[in-house]
């Protein structure tokens, strides 16, 4: 995989928070602050998980 040197996350570190904001909507904010991700891409990550499935 090729990661760009400012990305914040790898691939399964997203698809986990997007696991858990799907599942647990409150539990969302803790990964995304511990994660330095702001709120709207947070949802963008969520609506394209929602697209997918």
């Amino acid at each position: 995989m090729n990661i760009h040197k400012n990305a914040r996350l790898t691939d399964t570190a997203r698809s986990r928070g997007v696991c858990e904001a799907v599942a647990e909507p409150a539990c969302a904010k803790g990964f995304r602050v511990a994660a330095g991700v702001c709120p709207r891409m947070m949802r963008k990550w969520v609506e394209c998980f929602k697209i997918e499935l």
